[in-house]
């Protein structure tokens, strides 16, 4: 088998939508590698082949630490088939990249629920992307999504429609203005971080190149008041992140603006809107349980992967990695 780097997109991407989970087969993506070298992060894209024949894929990231360190990180991937092993020389070349960066470790998110990924050395790590996401299947009529529904959701979200909120939709940056504060104002009242305002500019600037990022906007009163950040690859719609205004809670603005997109990405033949990541189910004290009673509402099912992982290259350091983080 041999690993080089990917040249054949189409190719690289026909794997992996067909081998990689729905939720979040984007981030194996050469659009999102794109993404990251513009943003600033080193980055590989390689691939396993038999001959020809494309076995598996890894977006391969450097990611920065204090006093000259660093770590090598796999988000949702490697995506291999399934019922097989994540290629050894796959992961040996990750190895070697490794040593060659000074990295201390490999992070990765194997992209398919298999036991045989567990055969490597790794430790469980905590959560980087979502191990539990929420996907609802949109290949079926309105009248069918609307049905499986709880009926808290569709009464919003025929309250929203009656409230004449506006939707508009946009992929310029200059737009990330309304999106970032709205997003700053949700995360402050659910405990979560936001990436840099520069981070979401750069990501609308370079995916809007290829026509996968859209912006859902939300204007009550002249006012915008709930926003959505929406990715599109493959089959796949997926939802990034979003915020709303607090003080406008009671006109329900976040559930129309869900349906708006779930209705645009069905007439563009959209198979799967991903809601990205929910809280274990029946876990009420966590702390994403609220926004995922609201995900839950528009039915869909839950999608477990094997989670993050960590493979070590030096105990070490990756000792102090872990000291650091637990007081930071």
């Amino acid at each position: 088998m041999e690993i080089r780097n990917i040249e054949d997109i189409e190719k690289a991407h026909k794997f992996v939508l067909t081998h990689a989970l729905p939720s979040g087969a984007f981030l194996q993506s050469k659009i999102w590698e794109d993404f990251q070298k513009k943003y600033g992060s080193k980055s590989w894209y390689l691939g396993a082949f038999e001959g020809n024949e494309l076995k598996s894929v890894a977006l391969v990231l450097k990611m920065t630490l204090p006093i000259g360190k660093s770590y090598l990180y796999c988000p949702k991937g490697p995506v291999f088939e399934n019922g097989t092993l994540i290629p050894e020389g796959l992961m040996n070349e990750i190895k070697n990249l490794a040593e060659r960066e000074g990295a201390i470790f490999f992070r990765f998110e194997p992209s398919i629920t298999n036991e045989h990924s567990q055969k490597i050395k790794a430790i469980r790590s905590k959560e980087v992307q979502p191990k539990s996401t929420w996907v609802l299947d949109i290949s079926k009529s309105e009248e069918e999504l609307l049905a499986g529904m709880k009926q808290k959701t569709r009464y919003n979200i025929r309250l929203a429609a009656k409230k004449e909120i506006i939707v508009r939709t946009s992929d310029e940056s200059k737009d990330i203005e309304f999106f970032f504060n709205l997003a700053q104002e949700t995360a402050k009242r659910n405990n979560i971080s936001t990436h840099p305002k520069s981070y979401y500019s750069e990501m609308m600037d370079s995916l809007a190149e290829y026509d996968a990022i859209k912006l859902y906007l939300a204007e009550y009163k002249g006012k915008t008041i709930a926003a959505n950040l929406m990715l599109y690859f493959g089959d796949n719609v997926t939802y990034l992140h979003g915020g709303s205004d607090f003080e406008h809670r009671n006109v329900m603005a976040p559930y129309l603006l869900h349906w708006k997109a779930i209705q645009d990405a069905k007439k563009k033949d959209y198979k799967n809107y991903d809601f990205g990541g929910v809280s274990p189910e029946k876990e009420d004290k966590h702390k994403w349980s609220g926004i995922s009673r609201f995900k839950r509402g528009f039915g869909g099912k839950q999608i477990e992967s094997v989670g993050t992982l960590d493979l070590i290259y030096n105990k070490l350091w990756y000792k102090i990695y872990k000291i650091v983080r637990k007081f930071r």
